[in-house]
């Protein structure tokens, strides 16, 4: 019966590990098959990271861990006209204030060390009846302005 306790290797397909330093008639004897001398002949030396004079490969990988430069960065964050749109057709409050600590309660935006949010236009075309008890207290580009003041929404 056949069983997995029962399984083994055929015949001849596993050898055994080859003894070296067993007489020059085995293949393998005297140098065991390290050369002739050197710092690569001796025991317990190993030339691990050296590449013969080229820049290690250590050092041409790049670097991770601790940098100061990142916890001082601020992450942008950018919303167009369209995300303005769902995020109050969500909303059932009347008045709908969109700034920074409001889209942090509501989850939109993730509390971090320092955040910077932003208006930018969209593609669509919407509906002024949307955007009528909504106020906007994030900076807006240009373009963003024109047309959230058509929908007749109001800027802080």
């Amino acid at each position: 019966m056949l069983s997995l306790n029962t399984l083994t290797n055929p015949k001849g397909s596993k050898s055994s590990k080859l003894k070296v330093g067993r007489g020059i008639g085995s293949g393998k004897g005297k140098t065991c098959g390290r050369g002739v001398k050197g710092q690569k002949a001796r025991s317990g030396v190993s030339i691990r990271f050296f590449e013969g004079g080229q820049t290690s490969l250590i050092k041409r990988l790049p670097k991770r861990g601790f940098n100061s430069l990142s916890q001082n960065t601020t992450e942008t964050k950018l919303f167009t006209v369209d995300d303005i749109a769902r995020i109050v057709s969500q909303d059932t409050t009347k008045q709908f204030v969109f700034s920074l600590d409001n889209l942090i309660k509501a989850g939109i935006i993730k509390k971090g060390k320092k955040i910077c949010a932003k208006v930018v236009l969209g593609k669509k075309q919407h509906d002024a009846a949307l955007f009528q008890n909504v106020e906007i207290s994030i900076p807006c580009s240009k373009a963003a302005k024109k047309a959230l003041e058509a929908l007749g929404v109001k800027q802080r």
